[in-house]
């Protein structure tokens, strides 16, 4: 088992040096397929997130990225929203930089959004400058996204590069679900660069 360790790390060694030698525009190829295993992760979970309100101490904003998406305890429920206000959550992505490949947003039940976008920002706070990434257009209030979450790809997005705080703005609920909209999951999947 040794002996094919090493002869497997002697060969990545060996491209690497070739690739160097001779094609000095590609050098570093063979190091990038370290970096393409690294890929794909959802960089949101366990990330410490703030919202504008919550419904409950149950389904406070840490549940929306916590991996969970069965259990009822396991989402985050907003404020009420039946007056017309907006709501909002902050994950703090604890990197520089994080370059996206996509977003997804589970709802909850009926308590999705029907108008929202994503933002970003290097501080985090209220009245902070924020970036627009992803607008989602309004939709009907029954235009159901229970099949699957709301999914946005780098190519939906004006930059797929976010800096370290992510803000979802939720303008407007679906009118036919509760006052709350409720989030079972937001998954950001990327790679980070300068994790503080």
């Amino acid at each position: 088992m040794k002996k094919k360790n090493w002869r497997v790390a002697g060969v990545l060694a060996a491209v690497m040096l070739c690739e160097s030698l001779f094609f000095p525009g590609l050098a570093g190829v063979g190091a990038g397929l370290l970096k393409v295993q690294a890929e794909g992760t959802n960089v949101a979970l366990n990330k410490t997130v703030v919202t504008s309100g919550d419904e409950s101490d149950t389904w406070t904003g840490d549940k929306a990225v916590d991996g969970d998406l069965t259990s009822d305890a396991g989402r985050w429920s907003s404020g009420d929203m039946s007056g017309g206000e907006a709501q909002w959550l902050v994950i703090d992505l604890a990197a520089e930089e994080t370059v996206a490949e996509s977003i997804r947003v589970y709802f909850n039940a009926k308590a999705w959004s029907t108008k929202y976008r994503i933002e970003t920002s290097d501080t985090g706070t209220e009245d902070a400058e924020w970036t627009c990434v992803y607008e989602l257009p309004e939709r009907e209030s029954a235009a159901s996204p229970l099949d699957g979450p709301d999914v946005m790809e780098a190519s939906d997005m004006t930059t797929n590069k976010l800096k370290r705080y992510v803000r979802f703005y939720f303008e407007k609920r679906n009118l036919e679900g509760w006052k709350c909209l409720s989030v079972r999951e937001i998954e950001i999947i990327g790679t980070q660069s300068s994790t503080l």
